[in-house]
């Protein structure tokens, strides 16, 4: 939410070209094109309602409050700041793993077209949805386990289970990217404040005109 009047809404503001960190489910990569001209121009962004901040990071706000009721995912974020040099390193380390494990499968494949292949990385996904879910002893820090989960896990899906463990399916997925997560990223989310979990302040500090304005040009 950005803080401003509604006066001319087609005041277009810079658009930075950041991508989201996240696959997130609802999330507005798609429809981006069809507001971003609508946001009038403003000193400070609200979020209240984070989710994978498409926005934000096409946005880029020099000032920025955000928040999510998602208590695991703003830890991802919060602790994905604190921890960015040891989660990039650790990642690469699993798209090594990865890409080699593939690499193991296309060969068992070619070997036996006709017959089903055991995917070492089936292995890989389910050793570390146990450690996200506190199954194991973890071997790798909070943000690394939420990002390698969110990028491999089917459909991009992020659901838990009545006892809170997360439960979606490995995807299958032929490549593990972790140049998607980069520095750019990192610092728009340095420079936000947030909340954890969400509060009433991004709500009570957003004027209700912006809210008016969102509810009558953005949905």
């Amino acid at each position: 939410m950005a803080e401003s009047g509604c006066v001319n809404m087609k005041l277009a503001v810079p658009v930075s070209g950041v991508k989201p960190i996240l696959k997130y489910r609802g999330g507005k990569s798609q429809e981006l094109s069809n507001y971003l001209s609508y946001v009038p121009k403003f000193n400070t962004y609200y979020e209240p309602f984070f989710g994978g901040g498409v926005t934000f990071f096409a946005l880029a706000p020099y000032r920025s409050y955000v928040a999510d009721i998602n208590h695991k995912l703003m830890s991802f974020y919060q602790d994905l700041v604190v921890n960015y040099p040891k989660t990039k390193r650790e990642l690469s380390e699993l798209q090594a793993a990865y890409d080699n494990n593939r690499q193991v499968f296309l060969a068992r494949k070619k070997k036996s077209p006709d017959s089903h292949a055991i995917d070492p990385n089936d292995d890989l996904y389910y050793s570390i949805r146990d450690m996200f879910n506190k199954k194991k002893t973890r071997q790798y820090i909070y943000s690394t386990l939420y990002f390698f989960l969110n990028k491999t896990a089917y459909s991009g899906m992020i659901r838990y289970n009545k006892k809170g463990k997360l439960n979606v399916p490995y995807g299958r997925y032929a490549y593990f990217n972790t140049n998607l997560l980069n520095n750019q990223q990192v610092d728009l989310l340095k420079s936000a404040s947030s909340s954890l979990p969400i509060d009433k302040e991004p709500i009570k500090m957003s004027s209700h005109t912006i809210f008016h304005c969102v509810r009558t040009h953005f949905i």
